[in-house]
Formats: structure tokens, C-alpha cells, sequence
């Protein structure tokens, strides 16, 4: 149980430091592929950085809390939709997860995703189990 959260964590804070190592290069990414200004994305990527920061403390934390996991599934049924989105209709070779430094493969960060949705689903199921006693 503790390797996985080791391992969402580890995924959510390598994605937010990514980002933020090129945090410049990085928005100029996204508004290109977006069309929007970029102090509106550049709003956005802090506030995603941010989150991912947040989550991956608390996903890292001994005691998880049923609320961390929902909301660590919402965020990435969002991202996993607007990857798909973006890779069906914009046909885009980097989906900018890493940032800029790091690209990957749009099928390879949905089956990442994916991944991840299943290990936060068992972690669930594994938390609910505790709680229920």
C-alpha cells in the first residue's frame, strides 16, 4: 500500500517539478497549442503546479484521506480526457505533462494515466476497508 503511494506521489511531483524547471517554455507550449494568452495559461500551469504539489504531499502522507483520493481521481479523469481530446483533434506528439523537458507520447500519458486511475481506485478500496474496519 505504501509503494503505491509512493508511486502516485512520485508521478505528481515529477510532473509539477518538470513543469516548473521550464516553467516559461512550458506556457509558450500550451498557448500555442490552446491559442490563448499566455498570462491565462500561465495562471493555469501555476495553479496545476501547485496542485500536483499539493496532492503528491498528501498522496506521500501515512494516513491518506478518502477525500485526497477523490479528488486525485477527478484531476486525472480531467487531465485524461483533455490529453484525449488534444490527441484526437489536435493531433499534438507531446501532451506538455513534463513540461517541455521531458516530452511523452500522448498514448503513452494515457496509458500512464490509466495506470494511475487503477492504482487510485485500490487505494481506495484498500482505504475504505480501513476506515470500515
Amino acid at each position: 500500500m505504501k509503494f503505491i503511494r509512493v508511486i502516485i506521489g512520485c508521478v505528481f511531483l515529477l510532473s509539477a517539478v518538470m513543469k516548473l524547471s521550464d516553467f516559461q517554455n512550458t506556457v509558450l507550449f500550451f498557448s500555442n497549442i490552446v491559442s490563448i494568452l499566455n498570462t491565462w495559461i500561465r495562471g493555469g500551469l501555476s495553479m496545476l503546479i501547485l496542485i500536483e504539489l499539493i496532492f503528491s504531499i498528501a498522496v506521500l502522507q501515512t494516513k491518506i484521506d478518502i477525500l485526497v483520493i477523490y479528488n486525485l481521481m477527478i484531476i486525472l479523469l480531467i487531465m485524461f480526457s483533455g490529453i484525449g481530446m488534444m490527441f484526437l483533434f489536435l493531433k499534438i506528439e507531446n501532451c506538455g505533462c513534463f513540461g517541455t523537458i521531458f516530452q511523452t507520447n500522448p498514448i503513452l500519458t494515457i496509458a500512464k494515466n490509466v495506470i494511475l486511475i487503477g492504482l487510485i481506485l485500490f487505494l481506495k478500496k484498500r482505504e475504505n476497508r480501513i476506515y470500515d474496519g
